[in-house]
């Protein structure tokens, strides 16, 4: 029979193996609301 603390254990090690993909998947994210942004902006530019 398991501790509830060696099922607390198993899930941070499970966080940890989720957590690089969930930042790499936000910064995919980040980068294409950035690149949205800049191109609004260089539009923005072009009509003055």
């Amino acid at each position: 029979m398991k501790k509830e603390s060696d099922y607390i254990q198993e899930f941070k090690q499970k966080l940890l193996e989720l957590k690089p993909i969930v930042l790499l998947e936000r910064n995919e994210e980040e980068r294409e609301i950035d690149f949205q942004k800049r191109k609004l902006q260089a539009e923005d530019r072009r009509s003055d």
